[in-house]
């Protein structure tokens, strides 16, 4: 196999901002080049975030936003029937209306970075109080 050869003194550094393989080896005058070896880079997402953000009990319908600290070009996938999300789930564009006990769990993909790990919130609802209906006497 034959690699690029680069000549001369390399004294800065690779900038590594996306995923990437660095395949190197270093050489010398009158000296052995050394063993060919391979660095894989990987960065993940960050994971999304879900407003609102606890597992209080909930009285009436919740609308629940997913947020990602990722720039514009990430992509948020969720499921709310405990399967875990992949990009093959429902995209996120618009808050989720709940209004039954739901889990939610939803990952955020973006461009050359592996998908984040996954986020996951239980909402929970009270039932609704009884209301008296007392005839009048």
């Amino acid at each position: 196999t034959r690699y690029p050869l680069v000549t001369g003194v390399q004294t800065c550094a690779l900038p590594i901002c996306k995923a990437m393989s660095i395949i190197a080896l270093a050489t010398r005058e009158n000296y052995r080049a050394t063993d060919i070896r391979r660095e894989d880079y990987i960065f993940k997402a960050n994971s999304p975030r879900f407003d609102p953000p606890n597992n209080q009990p909930f009285d009436r319908p919740i609308q629940v936003s997913i947020t990602s600290p990722e720039t514009s070009s990430a992509a948020i996938y969720y499921t709310t029937d405990a399967t875990v999300p992949s990009v093959s789930s429902t995209p996120y564009t618009t808050p989720i209306t709940l209004s039954s006990p739901t889990t939610v769990k939803a990952i955020t993909t973006r461009e050359n970075f592996a998908p984040s790990d996954m986020a996951e919130i239980n909402y929970r609802f009270r039932a609704a109080k009884p209301v008296a209906d007392i005839p009048g006497g």
